[in-house]
């Protein structure tokens, strides 16, 4: 665990219901979860299907882990859990915790550089939101990061 805001302290077991899983890959170990980070999944089949390569570790990882940090970030504010000695550049001292400490946090990536359009990463995409419903999620925080390409669509499939 890397990300003090994803630390298990005062999380309750996890829940008997939780069916997911902690995968391993590319810069991500199944010892990376605890009992605040319960799952780590990625889906990458139709990428594969369609000959497209996850590119190398310094561009994206082939594991559940994400590259920019944006995806830590976002579930620090929605769930982190407390950080006691935080601070702003040195100031403003304290506590930091995310709007709901206490849930637990499962994360799944469907999409990686390679396959960031519409097209090509659509089918990814439902089969994780499929499996985080399968594994016992509750709630869906999705960042979708598809290139824009609604000129192309709409042209290749004569949409207006």
């Amino acid at each position: 665990m890397e990300s003090e805001s994803l630390n298990d302290n005062d999380m309750p077991q996890v829940p008997k219901k939780w069916k997911g899983k902690c995968e391993n890959g590319t810069r991500f170990s199944s010892s990376n979860c605890n009992k605040k980070l319960i799952g780590a999944r990625s889906f990458r089949k139709v990428l594969r299907v369609a000959g497209l390569k996850i590119p190398p570790p310094e561009e994206d990882y082939d594991s559940a882990r994400d590259f920019e940090g944006h995806d830590t970030h976002t579930a620090s504010i929605a769930a982190g859990n407390h950080m006691a000695g935080t601070n702003c550049f040195s100031q403003a001292r304290g506590i930091e915790r995310g709007v709901a400490p206490l849930p637990y946090i499962a994360i799944y990536k469907g999409l990686f550089k390679t396959n960031m359009d519409v097209l090509a990463g659509t089918p990814d995409v439902l089969a994780t939101i499929d499996q985080a419903i399968a594994d016992g999620v509750d709630i869906l925080s999705m960042s979708l990061g598809f290139e824009n390409q609604l000129d192309e669509i709409k042209e290749n499939y004569n949409i207006l």
